[in-house]
């Protein structure tokens, strides 16, 4: 597995591709979407690729020292193996290079995984956004409000 950055719009189409793969259909982001955050200097989009094909990516919001997470999915026949801890720790460690101090991030309450996970990267819950997630068909969702130190978590 390799660490990449993703800078081109051209590759919108591929990250969108995997995204849909991921998420739900009213939840899933658009090549033009992602176009769009390639084109902004304050969106951060990092990848694992697996010879060519890209597998996992993380979408940050930077507004330096702090950063926030705006997406993040492992492709659905790469889950369960170690990918979306290892792709959070390599991008902590790039956004801490990159003098970012406080990663923030929100969850849907009901996305145990990905909250153990969040734990696990000693992740903390600063609050929570009652009904934040819209779902089609369903309830809406809490959102689960997280942050973490990187830089001094990085340091010691």
């Amino acid at each position: 597995m390799m660490l990449t950055e993703i800078q081109h719009p051209d590759h919108a189409g591929e990250i969108a591709a995997l995204h849909t793969g991921i998420f739900p259909p009213d939840q899933a982001w658009s090549a033009a979407d992602f176009a769009a955050l390639l084109n902004q200097k304050t969106k951060k989009l990092l990848g694992l690729r697996k010879e060519s094909e890209l597998i996992a990516i993380a979408v940050f919001q930077l507004i330096p020292p702090q950063a926030e997470l705006l997406t993040f999915g492992v492709a659905r026949t790469w889950q369960r193996q170690g990918l979306a801890q290892s792709l959070l720790t390599h991008s902590m460690a790039h956004l801490a290079r990159l003098e970012i101090e406080q990663l923030f991030l929100d969850v849907a309450a009901d996305n145990t995984a990905a909250i153990s996970l969040y734990v696990s990267l000693g992740f903390t819950t600063d609050g929570c956004r009652k009904n934040y997630y819209r779902r089609a068909g369903a309830s809406d969702i809490d959102a689960i409000l997280m942050s973490k130190n990187i830089f001094n978590s990085l340091l010691s």
